[in-house]
């Protein structure tokens, strides 16, 4: 009313704003505006979580396509497994690394799960600091199991060893 238009014209305004804030939130927080597949980004963000995206696809990032299993007879299809669900994460894991025995799996489980929760935060920073400086994937990824189990259940040490990792120099 203080602005003198029709109650239709200030409705009409009103309407094409939230339309527009509501589109553009829409881009901006969709992963799939980026070239990612709307379904995989949904089998790794069930909680929604965007800032989790970057660390579960390092440490799950096969979840596509059907494969021969490694020694065993039939096929897998990896985009009908579901990351979040321990069990479905366990033969992602098999799935990548063929024939490895028992303890070295484990090993990788305990990692996947630690990145998926993202705990400790310091985890997935020592990761990127390592990819920045040219370090491969399954590289950082045993760095960060050897640093695990050195650490057991220890959060400060953990941390620490974390901190120290962080700063390790460039591959040769």
């Amino acid at each position: 009313k203080r602005t003198g238009l029709p109650e239709e014209g200030v409705r009409a305004t009103l309407d094409a704003l939230w339309d527009a804030t509501a589109k553009f939130a829409e881009a901006y927080r969709d992963p799939s505006a980026f070239g990612l597949d709307r379904d995989l980004v949904g089998r790794l963000l069930p909680d929604g979580d965007l800032e989790a995206l970057p660390r579960r696809a390092f440490a799950l990032p096969f979840l596509s396509g059907t494969h021969r299993r490694s020694g065993r007879h039939g096929y897998i299809n990896l985009s009908t497994l579901d990351p979040a669900d321990p069990d479905d994460r366990r033969v992602i894991l098999e799935f990548e690394h063929p024939g490895a025995d028992e303890e070295h799996l484990n090993a990788h489980e305990r990692l996947a799960e630690r990145l998926w929760d993202g705990d400790p935060p310091q985890l997935w920073d020592t990761a990127q600091s390592l990819l920045d400086i040219g370090y491969e994937r399954h590289e950082i990824l045993h760095k960060l199991i050897d640093v695990l189990d050195r650490c057991g259940d220890d959060p400060e040490a953990l941390r620490e060893a974390l901190h120290v990792l962080r700063h390790e120099p460039p591959p040769e």
